[in-house]
């Protein structure tokens, strides 16, 4: 159950709401996650060198990002030139070859981020929220799944109702992000 309550200066000006609990099932808390290669910017990767606790470029591809594996990282140096080897220390790397690995991380192809980090809703409680708050004729839900863009994952989640308590007539659209 949810309460919220507001006392103004008078007894006019107070108002109090009352939510209740629909659903025991939550969702899954986030998880902090590494970055994904495809989605950094090369002052991103500048930040990350500055504040490294890895010491050489070959741990550092391998444990500052997801879906990086060791023998994929020595690839990738293998590939930058620009005076970089697997054992080149971070503190040593220059802005110029940030411009290069971050050149090269957008034209190498990386698997997809997976979803730990969103908390999406669901469905269910997504359905369960429009009944209870619009008491609708008919409803319609549709989760898509994890998608990713850029390396950054997203869940996109819609529900759809016909009529209900309180809803004027025409279209009405409800946006939470």
């Amino acid at each position: 159950e949810f309460q919220f309550r507001f006392e103004g200066g008078e007894a006019s000006k107070s108002c109090s709401a009352k939510f209740a609990r629909r659903t025991d099932w939550m969702p899954p808390p986030p998880e902090e996650t590494k970055h994904h290669p495809s989605s950094v910017n090369i002052e991103l990767l500048k930040t990350m060198r500055d504040s490294t606790k890895q010491t050489t470029v070959l741990n550092f591809l391998c444990k500052e990002f997801t879906s990086i594996g060791k023998e994929y990282a020595k690839r990738l140096v293998g590939e930058m030139a620009q005076g970089l080897e697997i054992d080149t220390p971070m503190k040593e790397v220059n802005d110029k070859q940030i411009v290069r690995i971050h050149q090269l991380l957008r034209e190498v192809h990386f698997d997809d981020a997976d979803g730990d980090c969103l908390s999406p809703a669901g469905e269910y409680n997504l359905r369960l929220g429009i009944m209870k708050e619009l008491r609708p004729i008919m409803v319609a839900t549709y989760n898509n799944g994890v998608g990713v863009f850029e390396g950054n994952p997203f869940v996109v989640e819609a529900g759809i109702s016909l009529g209900g308590k309180d809803v004027p007539a025409g279209i009405t659209v409800f946006r939470f992000a």
